[in-house]
């Protein structure tokens, strides 16, 4: 398969995700569907990053993409629901463009750098998406929902699918000349995931551990996890579709994506909020 090809099995599996998430009573195994589109995307974008002939371009056309998407959250729904005063959960929060950007701007840096500069670089870039939600969070008040949106986009932070799977883009970089080694530390990888948030073995410590105040969350039974809160594991599924990458590019359809995305959240989006009226 191209990279085409497996954008456009990508486009398929996240549109079918977002029905499940934005119309409402859809069945939940559309989300299990979506599960497989993000990695998708994130394989396709590391062979774009590498072989793109102006990596900086790439990079910042990825923030100013992702600076149009948070926009498009914010402005959407206030226009939908007349005001300008909601609740954070009111917004979207679909922001695939500063993920993408967030991760390739640490692959630009680190291809820019070397030895201690790199890795200083990195933990400050690490401590910098940890620790800047919470000073945006304690300058703006909560109610303030908005303007906490949009700063944070602004700063470039990122992770709306949360660390695994943004960091799945440092794996394939890493590994994007051996497909065998992709394979194994990508299987390795979702078993971390299930380890921690599926099987929560670290919690078994808590008897040990809360006399100090220390306590690993955990809820539900093992199925409810893996197959209600915590299904994030079946990404593992999409691991065929990049066996068969043929490391070439195919039609390209670059502008494809870039438009499709954002028109098709504010479709479904418009779609669901009809339907709930």
């Amino acid at each position: 398969m191209t990279t085409t090809t497996l954008k456009l099995i990508a486009l398929v599996l996240m549109t079918i995700d977002h029905v499940g998430e934005f119309i409402p009573e859809m069945p939940l195994f559309l989300r299990y569907i979506g599960r497989l589109s993000a990695v998708i995307f994130f394989f396709c974008c590391v062979e774009g990053y590498t072989y793109t002939s102006n990596k900086k371009r790439y990079v910042l056309r990825l923030y100013v993409c992702g600076q149009i998407m948070t926009a498009l959250d914010l402005l959407l729904p206030m226009a939908v629901h007349h005001s300008t005063n909601l609740r954070w959960w009111e917004y979207i929060e679909n922001n695939v463009f500063l993920e993408i950007f967030g991760m390739t701007a640490l692959l630009y840096f680190w291809e820019h750098s070397k030895g201690k500069k790199r890795i200083i670089g990195t933990i400050v870039f690490w401590l910098y998406q940890i620790i800047m939600p919470e000073v945006l969070s304690s300058i703006l008040r909560f109610e303030q929902s908005d303007k906490l949106i949009l700063a944070k986009s602004l700063v470039g932070l990122f992770f709306e699918r949360g660390y695994f799977v943004d960091c799945t883009i440092i794996l394939f970089y890493l590994t994007r000349n051996n497909k065998k080694k992709m394979a194994i530390a990508y299987t390795c990888w979702i078993g971390l995931y299930i380890f921690d948030n599926v099987l929560c073995v670290p919690a078994l410590l808590n008897p040990l551990i809360q006399p100090i105040g220390i306590e690993f969350f955990k809820r539900g039974t093992i199925w409810e996890r893996a197959f209600q809160s915590d299904f994030q594991w079946m990404m593992i599924f999409s691991l065929p579709l990049l066996l068969m990458y043929n490391g070439k590019r195919g039609r390209g359809l670059k502008w494809l994506f870039y438009v499709y995305y954002p028109v098709h959240i504010a479709v479904l989006y418009l779609l669901g909020q009809m339907l709930t009226a």
